[in-house]
């Protein structure tokens, strides 16, 4: 154990004192900041400006009516600077596309009776890719001919607009007895959370063989084994590298809880806390996912002889982790559904994603408990087969090992 000391504290300071190590402690949140939450923020973001477009309705006053409510109700922050036409004729059509080939108009919404009557209108302009635009005239346009329906089945005019008035849902969180509310705050903190370990887990991993792999090709590790075992190398670099992957988020979580619970708090337009289970779970979570991928890379790289050797082979190891960043939103979406239930213990995939369930709900003590025990198990297993490969692999040079061969190490190391 003395030896594993010197070599997990000697790994531990060559991280930590580097500038690399301060860049990305002081920059990466800021980083995962604009990935998490800029984005949603440009997408409510409201354009302002005017935009010029041509309402076609078989009625005058139906124009007029989606005309005013573009104007009084829309949430792209656009001013309608619309015309009004009843001319529903092919002709009409093909005159305000050529319009808006010559940039006279921004677009037109079609909308005679024979679109109403199928409930299909046609927006045609220059630029359709904003969503939130595109609503806009969905809404108004419903809303227009819902009341033109509803006046044709007898109800009085002045009472529809009381009829139709929307019901806001608000989604209040009850846990433990309290209320929290900020659906969206705790949207962005699983996020956060989930990316925090995927990416700990994957750049101290590949520090791990890129260590390995140096120590190997400058053949230090030979002067290095005459006074520790293959064993002793691998465990006091893995958990050296470890323990500085901890400080780092120690770093982040403390920074969280400072300033980025106000921002979150700001974003649920009330109080807003961090669960204690996310601070928890952080460092478990973070040191099972590292140590099963480190022991990986930790093999890999005493296996292969180059970086370009090591840098396509790994991918092997991280498709099941890349795998979790494309279904963290279905799992937020269903926590509880079964194929959450499975990736959450499935131990390849169960650092990121049963972490991200226990942060956006609170999954039952059965699955966290089987989740870990799986982990450990898996852990294990491969530290086993890990350092079997290590302690042959380390001082093989010249030849890339073929898997019969690697088989040969796993029975003779």
């Amino acid at each position: 154990m003395h030896k594993i000391w010197l070599i997990a504290r000697r790994e531990y300071l060559d991280k930590v004192r580097t500038k690399a190590f301060l860049v990305t402690t002081i920059l990466f949140p800021a980083l995962l900041y604009g990935l998490a939450v800029l984005p949603a923020r440009l997408m409510t973001q409201k354009k302002g400006g005017t935009h010029h477009v041509v309402i076609v309705t078989s009625k005058q006053s139906e124009g007029e009516q989606v005309r005013d409510r573009l104007n009084d109700h829309n949430n792209s922050g656009l001013a309608f600077a619309a015309e009004i036409s009843t001319d529903t004729s092919e002709a009409n059509r093909a005159a305000l596309r050529g319009r808006v080939d010559r940039n006279e108009i921004d677009g037109f919404l079609w909308a005679d009776d024979g679109s109403i009557a199928v409930d299909k209108a046609q927006y045609v302009g220059r630029e359709t890719s904003d969503m939130i635009e595109m609503a806009d005239y969905q809404r108004a346009l419903t809303r227009v001919v819902e009341k033109d329906r509803l006046a044709a089945a007898g109800l009085k005019d002045q009472d529809l607009d009381q009829l139709l008035k929307p019901v806001e849902v608000e989604a209040v969180r009850f846990e433990g007895g309290k209320e929290s509310h900020g659906t969206s705050a705790m949207f962005i903190l699983g996020i956060v959370c989930a990316v925090l370990i995927y990416t700990t887990v994957l750049i101290y991993g590949i520090q791990v063989m890129r260590s390995v792999l140096e120590e190997k090709s400058s053949r230090i590790v030979e002067v290095m084994l005459a006074s520790a075992s293959a064993k002793e190398l691998m465990a006091g670099k893995i958990l050296g590298v470890a323990a500085a992957g901890l400080t780092q988020l120690a770093i982040w979580a403390v920074a969280g809880s400072v300033y980025g619970v106000p921002i979150l708090a700001a974003q649920a337009g009330g109080s807003f806390s961090i669960p204690l289970r996310a601070y928890i779970g952080l460092p478990v979570f973070f040191l099972f996912g590292f140590l099963i991928y480190a022991a990986m890379y930790a093999a890999l790289a005493a296996a292969v002889n180059t970086d370009q050797e090591a840098q396509q082979m790994q991918m092997i190891f991280l498709v099941p982790l890349m795998m979790t960043m494309a279904l963290m939103y279905q799992i937020m979406r269903a926590p509880n559904a079964p194929l959450s239930v499975f990736l959450s213990i499935f131990p390849l995939t169960s650092p990121v994603l049963m972490y991200l369930r226990i942060v956006v709900s609170q999954p039952p003590a059965w699955q966290v408990a089987a989740s870990i025990g799986v982990l450990l198990a898996t852990f294990y297993g491969i530290v086993v087969v890990c350092a079997r490969i290590y302690r042959v692999g380390i001082l093989m040079y010249g030849k890339r090992p073929t898997l019969p061969e690697i088989m040969k190490w796993l029975r003779y190391a």
